[in-house]
């Protein structure tokens, strides 16, 4: 028997898709919560997590809180991560789960044409055979060993799985979940320290060692962002653009989940703080227009690049050039490959000066966030 549960379209800027999984366990479960109320209630839609080590998945898949077991519990479910549990104890808690019509969150990284969470809503066991529900049902046979990462400060596990509990919580009532999920909101913005799990699994991912490393979340996050955008560290290499577009990508989707959400919520602080998130996520998409500029059409010649960088404060422009019209821009700006495609690097003191002057208007706004938070939750 294969579980019904709704497609979830790939986004670039939601990480390893957590929180787009969980929601589909959840409508399938009978929960009524739309997707931006969500994650205002685990925390995601406050979050923001940064570090500047070329680390790839294993630093854009950090979550300073576990949002999972946060956004059930407050949709009146109990759930939990199995993880570094042995493979047979790992798939009878699935089957067990999938029988009785609760599907899974599977965090499956190790195997490429994933890469990200999905969700179990199908296993034969004679076969190994693990259906999953993504853009479209997808079936794959199980490996001995997945590895993913998994909400909260463990980061990193092998062979997880998120269970969730198909009766309510005893006693549960939907009172009081936004005073809890605002007095959260602040204390992630106000942010701390998030270390790395050094394991197989982070490992394999990382490019960098990861023992004794820590990332940062919150408002100090942006201190290391804004070094990072004003550094020396050249465009070239891509590890710079990655870091920027992998996490400053979530926070801008993240912001504009909770400018949708309190915009909602009948109070004129939580006006105010939407404002403050739509500012946010405004501010973010300038940044990494900044360092990635995709225009919706392909510039063609060499002169059109050249108008753009010259109209454009971005530093990297997208191009659709080929031959001798990628010769003759080479010969007037840097030109480097990249799986995407070719790319035009304008790198410039004053353009990373702008840049830097966008954090901070980020970390204003975010801190200015915080306390409207705070005001809310007192007023509520």
């Amino acid at each position: 028997m294969v579980l019904s549960v709704p497609a979830i379209p790939r986004r670039d800027d939601v990480g390893g898709g957590a929180m787009p999984a969980i929601h589909a366990v959840l409508g399938s479960l009978g929960a009524h919560v739309g997707y931006e109320e969500l994650l205002v209630l685990s925390g995601t839609a406050f979050t923001f997590v940064y570090d500047n080590a070329p680390t790839y998945e294993a630093l854009r898949d950090l979550y300073p809180l576990d949002s999972l077991t946060v956004a059930v519990q407050a949709c009146g479910f109990s759930g939990r991560w199995l993880v570094d549990a042995s493979e047979g104890e790992t798939l009878e808690r699935l089957q067990i789960a999938l029988g009785d019509g609760r599907p899974a969150v599977v965090p499956i990284y190790s195997i490429d044409e994933i890469h990200r969470c999905a969700v179990a809503v199908g296993y034969d066991a004679a076969s190994r055979k693990l259906t999953l529900q993504l853009e479209q049902l997808q079936e794959i046979t199980l490996p001995e060993v997945w590895w993913g990462a998994v909400t909260g400060p463990l980061a990193w596990g092998r062979c997880p799985v998120f269970l969730t509990e198909r009766k309510p919580l005893p006693g549960w009532s939907a009172e009081g979940r936004l005073h809890r999920a605002l007095h959260r909101g602040q204390a992630l913005l106000g942010g701390g320290l998030l270390p790395y799990r050094d394991c197989e699994g982070s490992r394999i991912y990382s490019g960098v060692p990861l023992a004794g490393r820590q990332a940062v979340y919150g408002l100090p996050a942006y201190d290391l962002l804004s070094a990072d955008v004003g550094g020396a560290e050249i465009l070239s290499s891509f590890a710079l653009l990655w870091r920027i577009d992998a996490q400053v990508s979530q926070l801008q989707h993240s912001r504009a989940a909770g400018t949708a959400f309190l915009g909602t919520v009948p109070h004129k602080l939580a006006s105010e703080a939407a404002t403050c998130c739509a500012s946010v996520a405004e501010s973010a998409g300038e940044l990494l227009s900044r360092f990635w500029y995709r225009p919706t059409k392909a510039m063609a010649t060499a002169e059109d690049v050249l108008a753009a960088a010259g109209a454009q404060g971005a530093m990297v422009f997208w191009l659709g050039l080929e031959g001798e019209e990628l010769a003759r821009l080479a010969r007037r700006v840097a030109v480097a490959r990249t799986p995407w495609g070719p790319v035009a690097i304008v790198d410039t003191i004053p353009r990373r000066r702008e840049a830097v002057a966008v954090v901070q208007r980020l970390r204003e706004s975010e801190g200015r966030l915080r306390q409207l938070l705070g005001e809310l939750r007192d007023a509520l």
